[in-house]
């Protein structure tokens, strides 16, 4: 009899002809897998973006040679930044428990970030002028973390 269903149906796909008689791709079709293919680009777009805004810094521990623990210690740290329109430097914590006694004389080095300060305990260390590097004057005994802190220039 009457079937409104297919009715609709072949209205819908007469108004809208194949576009492609090869592929017999439907109009309908045709915008969904636009649609489809739209987000997955926001979607790449939107991780893009989110991935240029992290920045990657290094942070290490040259000992002096005196020092019987590693004579190489590096931490990586990352920000991510958020959008607000403004920029505006960041900043990151960075500490090394020490396990072994730290005399005077180590330098802490960064690259991709600068200096914001460096503790040894309680006690501040003076950075040089270009904020990449520090030499730690006090000793760091057993057990005292040294406390870095890092900035991130927008």
């Amino acid at each position: 009899m009457f079937d409104a269903k297919d009715r609709i149906r072949s209205w819908v796909y007469g108004c809208f002809p194949e576009l492609d008689g090869s592929r017999s791709t439907s109009w309908p079709a045709l915008v969904l897998d636009q649609l489809s293919l739209a987000s997955e680009r926001v979607a790449r777009l939107v991780t893009l973006l989110q991935g240029s805004q992290k920045r990657w810094g290094t942070v290490v521990l040259l000992p002096p040679p005196s020092f019987e623990g590693p004579k190489f210690m590096s931490e990586t740290v990352a920000t991510t930044r958020q959008f607000h329109g403004l920029a505006s430097p960041e900043e990151v914590q960075v500490r090394f428990p020490m396990h072994w006694p730290l005399g005077p004389g180590a330098w802490v080095v960064t690259h991709g970030c600068s200096l914001r300060d460096v503790y040894v305990g309680n006690k501040s260390q003076t950075t040089g002028p270009e904020g990449t590097y520090c030499q730690i004057t006090d000793e760091a005994g057993l057990g005292v973390q040294l406390q870095i802190r890092v900035r991130f220039e927008s």
